[in-house]
């Protein structure tokens, strides 16, 4: 439920504030979610879960609205951003599967479940420094669409996907 209200309103924010920015909102949120399971208070653990609803929504929206606008100004092809995005599929799929073994093996080294969740919440730190010094920032601008309209962004039937490209995502229904 949070993702569908504070999580859409939040996402949408990205493009007057900074993708970039977003994108680093997200491990900050998302971190802060991690760090709640450390708690036993309900409310806490109820704020966590607003955090990973957020969270969730800035990962599925941020990310690729930063991707698509980077690779526009490098004058990237439409062409590499469907291969960019079947390769996204597909490594999000690897990525989970890692995830779940490492988790495992993080619980039986730690004794502990809540591990897992503070290995995350360090992972989200190291990414937000490594995306704080590495990336442009870019923003939502009314122009890029006069020079992009939506039909270019999605196979018709006039021109069929080189690539079958599945946009389901092991971790769906989380948050």
């Amino acid at each position: 439920m949070t993702s569908l209200t504070l999580g859409t309103l939040i996402s949408s924010l990205a493009d007057v504030y900074g993708r970039k920015n977003g994108c680093l909102l997200y491990c900050l949120i998302y971190g802060m979610g991690c760090i709640t399971k450390n708690f036993s208070s309900y409310w806490i653990l109820m704020f966590g879960r607003m955090c990973g609803g957020i969270g969730l929504s800035l990962l599925w929206s941020v990310f690729e609205s930063w991707c698509v606008s980077e690779a526009r100004r490098l004058g990237l092809s439409e062409a590499n951003l469907v291969s960019v995005f079947t390769n996204e599929s597909f490594y999000d799929a690897a990525a989970a599967i890692i995830s779940a073994f490492a988790g495992h093996y993080i619980v039986k080294l730690s004794g502990s479940y809540v591990a897992p969740f503070n290995a995350s919440a360090l992972i989200c730190a190291a990414c937000a420094t490594l995306i704080s010094f590495t990336w442009r920032e870019n923003y939502g601008d009314d122009d890029e669409d006069d020079d992009h309209p939506p039909t270019d962004n999605y196979p018709t039937t006039n021109h069929p996907p080189t690539k079958i490209n599945t946009p389901a995502s092991p971790s769906m229904g989380a948050d």
